[in-house]
């Protein structure tokens, strides 16, 4: 799910960068053939898997044959030859028949010596008119150790060998007669658990219905040569598959979740480095704007000075020079702007604190915007106690208040109504400037402190903004140790919070 969640995420961000569509298609396209790539491997993975466990339980089934068929001789025709006082309920190869289970005739002829058998060299051992002939390989034979299997292998032997013998009591039935199938089925299922393979069997006949019912990836074991033992199906056995090849197939989540992740994070980078290059085009534009703008008054105002004979008109030279004086002064502003906040980014710029009257340089900094707000019909309220003070620099506060009040002022699409508060709650100073403009998209709030970051939207050159006004105050916050936050209002506009710390 985590993969899915993050492969949708990367195309629809990838669907939003239009401009760049050879990059999003070559980076889609590259994570779809490695997800092939992966998941093919994992499907070969899985069927060789389930090839070596069909052939673990055709080896299997085939020993729980002989494990069966060996019990089954035990009690059939070894026991009365050993006259056994007990018969094991189930015999595998490697196990011996306890001594203590033989009767004294038997035993008495087990342990014989090299010497005895010296001259002929051999030792007959007969049960009725059928014998089994050992060949004595060390000078003391321990035939005891190896009497079980040796017999059990003998007797099959005369069982194939000897078919046409008419008094022989082995060679009167065939292996299918003598073999039990709940003796075999207990066998295999035994077999199965010791070999740590836990899944559920389905025992069929070979006539039986269910078997042309079966599906095709179902595991269906059986022996050709014995079409009357059970077969054995398998079909629970593709989460066992899945156990077994769980680290291949961790690794393939880790590999793709890697590549996938890779691909977004590059995307984001390369997102950001798009908008950060738009960010500064549109600064660049706006900042063109805005410095032509005081050249071109007044050169306009000088040019009419010197060719219109404005001069000889007293009234008209001093509002021509007064408007140069403002476009002058304007542009002047916006060059310490810069360079101020060029100087707080690199930490060139000192703090010079001192204690001051908020209420009172809030009031200095309202009334610098009176023909703006007069114009606008924007009302301003201020809610600060008159005897509230802070510590901090106060030419970097009146920064903040008017960069806070020139976007608020700018932006509003109505009768700009703002509200300006501050209180003190424990060590903190705690300013709050609200108005009821259009707000600021969510998706964008985290970004409006970053240096050239404009609100899509708001880039036109009647709106002559540049993008460093919150950055200019972040910084200024950050000089004096303190916090900025911004929040939608429920009604309209924004709120931004201004916290400073109070320092003794």
């Amino acid at each position: 799910m985590i993969y899915v969640t993050a492969m949708h995420t990367f195309v629809v961000e990838m669907r939003n960068l239009k401009k760049h569509s050879t990059v999003a298609l070559l980076m889609i396209a590259s994570q779809l053939l490695l997800t092939a790539f992966v998941l093919n491997w994992l499907i070969n993975q899985f069927t060789e898997e389930k090839e070596l466990l069909q052939k673990e339980l055709v080896r299997i089934y085939k020993e729980s044959q002989e494990e069966a068929l060996d019990t089954v001789l035990i009690r059939q025709v070894i026991s009365p030859i050993l006259n056994l006082r007990e018969i094991p309920e189930l015999f595998t190869p490697l196990q011996e028949i306890p001594e203590e289970q033989i009767s004294d005739s038997v035993k008495m002829s087990i342990f014989i010596s090299a010497d005895v058998l010296s001259s002929s060299g051999s030792l007959t051992l007969t049960t009725e008119e059928d014998s089994l002939l050992f060949s004595p390989q060390e000078e003391e034979i321990p035939f005891f150790e190896e009497l079980n299997n040796l017999l059990i292998r003998s007797t099959k032997l005369l069982m194939v060998k000897r078919p046409d013998t008419a008094n022989s009591s082995i060679s009167k039935v065939r292996i299918d007669d003598i073999m039990d199938s709940t003796l075999f089925k207990r066998a295999f299922e035994e077999r199965l658990q010791r070999e740590g393979i836990p899944l559920p069997i389905q025992w069929l006949m070979s006539d039986s219905s269910s078997l042309h019912r079966r599906k095709k990836d179902d595991l269906l074991i059986f022996d050709h040569s014995r079409d009357r033992l059970p077969m054995a199906r398998f079909v629970s056995y593709k989460r066992y598959l899945l156990a077994a090849i769980w680290p291949q197939i961790a690794f393939a989540s880790v590999l793709l979740l890697l590549s996938a992740l890779s691909f977004y994070l590059a995307f984001v980078n390369l997102r950001k480095q798009l908008l950060l290059n738009q960010i500064r085009n549109d600064f660049v534009s706006n900042l063109t704007h805005e410095l032509k703008t005081p050249v071109a008054t007044v050169k306009v105002a000088l040019e009419s000075l010197q060719h219109f004979d404005t001069l000889k008109d007293p009234i008209r030279t001093k509002e021509f020079l007064s408007i140069s004086a403002k476009e002058i002064q304007r542009l002047d502003q916006l060059i310490s702007k810069v360079l101020h906040h060029v100087l707080l980014e690199n930490k060139a710029a000192l703090v010079e604190t001192e204690t001051f009257h908020l209420r009172q340089l809030t009031e200095e900094v309202v009334r610098q915007f009176s023909s703006r707000t007069s114009t606008q019909q924007a009302r301003i309220t201020i809610d600060i106690e008159k005897d509230l003070v802070l510590t901090a620099d106060p030419l970097l506060c009146q920064g903040i208040l008017h960069n806070l009040l020139d976007n608020s002022l700018k932006y509003s699409d109505k009768k700009p109504d703002i509200q300006i508060k501050a209180y003190q709650r424990n060590q903190t100073i705690i300013v709050e400037f609200a108005d009821n403009g259009p707000g600021i998209p969510e998706k964008h709030l985290p970004q409006i402190f970053e240096k050239f970051f404009r609100v899509p939207g708001f880039d036109k050159h009647n709106v002559k903004g540049h993008g460093l006004g919150l950055s200019y105050v972040q910084l200024v916050m950050k000089a004096h140790k303190g916090k900025i936050q911004v929040r939608n209002r429920s009604t309209a506009g924004c709120q931004f919070t201004l916290q400073f710390p109070i320092t003794t």
